[in-house]
């Protein structure tokens, strides 16, 4: 049997990672359990050394070059549309975009081939083939069925409870997800100029 040593919540941007850790940090202060937490970014910038001694992480995994580790665990998520999910990133970094403008619609067609590349890299690393240390959770299952999803981060991360206080859990949790909404114009004018990315 596997002991595994860490758990690497890996992310698309925007693709459920603050709700994911919301609702892990809830669960362990729930059921009085510890829970460090390395942020990556405002921490150590290193999947090895962090003062925190931490058994999460988070990452985007902007250097694809690291190697998955069989003796760590990998939650992977992201949202399967590439389109929304390149749109939902762009939108967290450009608040204020309206596809109506000429010069907003413009960048947010460079933004999507710019991270297109990325997108399919990452996706295809930690998708392209079965392994037992990796979970793919599309951000959809959240909002389509987010009590059964949980259910299964949690198994995944060695914690056996029942799917009953899985429920429960849920249910009285803050619903903090949002959806993304594209329009169907904004679709269509983006599959006529950038076919290729899609």
């Amino acid at each position: 049997m596997v002991i595994y040593k860490k758990y690497f919540i890996i992310s698309f941007p925007r693709s459920g990672f603050n709700l994911t850790y919301c609702l892990l940090d809830n669960f362990h202060s729930q059921n009085n359990l510890e829970f460090i937490f390395c942020n990556y970014y405002g921490c150590c910038k290193d999947r090895n050394i962090c003062k925190l001694n931490y058994k999460y992480q988070r990452n985007h995994d902007f250097k694809l070059s690291v190697k998955i580790n069989e003796n760590d665990k990998y939650l992977f998520l992201y949202r399967k549309n590439k389109l929304e999910q390149l749109e939902a990133y762009f939108r967290f970094k450009n608040p204020n975009f309206n596809y109506k403008n000429p010069n907003d619609y413009l960048q947010l067609k460079k933004f999507i081939i710019n991270y297109s590349k990325y997108y399919d890299d990452l996706v295809d690393k930690y998708t392209s083939k079965k392994r037992d240390n990796i979970l793919v959770i599309d951000y959809n299952d959240y909002i389509n069925d987010p009590i059964n999803t949980f259910h299964k981060i949690i198994e995944f991360f060695d914690f056996k409870y029942s799917k009953e206080h899985i429920d429960t859990f849920i249910n009285n949790s803050e619903k903090i997800y949002k959806k993304s909404f594209l329009s169907n114009d904004l679709v269509q004018r983006l599959k006529q100029d950038i076919p290729e990315y899609f």
